[in-house]
């Protein structure tokens, strides 16, 4: 889950000017800016891709699935 500008950035197409626009902007990025959204995706890999919560949002979802079949 990225949140634009916050924890990373999103780019809607494939179009190379977008891409090395963005990638300019990440350059010139004030040192303390970068770092900041490094904590943010660190904290959102911890929380949202941790190994814990994908193991009991996946058993949940076998579950669930489980009691449709029957």
């Amino acid at each position: 889950i990225i949140d634009h500008g916050v924890n990373g950035f999103i780019i809607e197409s494939e179009d190379p000017t977008e891409i090395s626009t963005m990638i300019v902007r990440i350059l010139n990025m004030p040192e303390s800016e970068r770092q900041s959204m490094r904590e943010c995706a660190y904290k959102t890999y911890r929380t949202v891709y941790n190994a814990e919560a994908n193991y009991n949002n996946h058993a949940l979802f076998l579950k669930l699935r489980q009691l449709r079949r029957v």
